[in-house]
């Protein structure tokens, strides 16, 4: 994760500056209309690439929360095991990842050690929830610590 400002705005100049100067070299040669055509397809196809980018930003407030993200790009085998959650007025997707080590039952789980929540109107709520969780998928309560965050609950 990203929370420092300015390096956000470098990152996003580079990617700026590559991208017009990628247009530039393989676009430029074309008639007015042709490149038109292309640019409008690249410029398509390069954002379905920079979605991959943006997650890796998050507002400086939430520093002291140290939060790992991980994005994968999605092959059409895995559309089938998206969840969709409605939260206020947004809808998010989640991937379910799988891994090992398979612990004696014989159910993969992550190498989790904490778990800290974002801010929420109910935090107790939400941490009891999460307890439930991982103790229903297996997870040894007294290794892992559930905490809140720090940052203030924002609303838009």
């Amino acid at each position: 994760m990203e929370y420092d400002e300015q390096r956000q705005m470098a990152v996003a100049q580079r990617i700026w500056e590559a991208t017009v100067d990628f247009a530039d070299r393989h676009g430029g040669r074309r008639s007015a209309l042709v490149y038109e055509a292309w640019l409008r397809t690249f410029l398509d196809h390069w954002a379905e690439q920079l979605i991959y980018i943006a997650p890796m930003f998050k507002h400086p407030s939430f520093h002291h929360e140290k939060e790992w993200r991980i994005v994968k790009k999605l092959d059409p085998d895995d559309m089938t095991d998206i969840l969709v959650q409605q939260k206020n007025s947004m809808i998010r997707r989640h991937f379910a990842l799988r891994f090992g080590p398979h612990v004696g039952d014989g159910k993969p789980r992550l190498p989790i050690c904490a778990i800290r929540l974002g801010p929420t109107r109910h935090r107790r709520t939400s941490e009891a929830g999460i307890r439930a969780h991982l103790h229903a998928q297996g997870y040894d309560l007294n290794a892992i610590t559930v905490d809140s965050s720090y940052a203030p609950l924002r609303s838009h």
